[in-house]
């Protein structure tokens, strides 16, 4: 099964109707990895950028943010990992991606074989282009 990886990004604009098309969008994701159309991957450091963003931007109770992460793992087709190569990792980040945790993302698909990334965040894509690293197609 093709692996996806996602960042906070899709999930956020899943969660919130900050942009409609692109909620549609992450809705269609979840919708097929609860299908088992593909495994949606998501790496614990977007759970951690996911409750900051919801705690300091939307202020979103944290009780109801645990709920969502609850949900979030309980989705059939939904994989949460923790590993990650920090030496792949150094390689990317400053120099080709400058953010921290998109250069995770971009660690954790190439030691998933070059995994897919779903991403909206266009400067993240056009790193990973660099890369050479596959984006989910929206």
């Amino acid at each position: 099964m093709k692996k996806v990886i996602f960042d906070t990004n899709l999930l956020i604009s899943f969660i919130t109707d900050r942009n409609p098309d692109q909620q549609e969008m992450a809705a269609l994701f979840f919708e097929q990895a609860a299908r088992l159309k593909h495994e949606a991957i998501c790496h614990l450091n977007v759970v951690a950028e996911f409750v900051h963003v919801m705690d300091r931007v939307y202020d979103i109770d944290k009780d109801k943010t645990n709920e969502m992460i609850s949900d979030l793992m309980g989705m059939p087709g939904v994989q949460i990992i923790g590993e990650v190569d920090l030496k792949t990792v150094l390689k990317i980040w400053p120099s080709t991606i400058v953010d921290y945790g998109d250069a995770l993302l971009a660690a954790v698909s190439i030691q998933h074989r070059k995994a897919e990334i779903a991403t909206f965040d266009e400067k993240f894509k056009m790193a990973l282009s660099k890369l050479s690293l596959p984006l989910y197609g929206f």
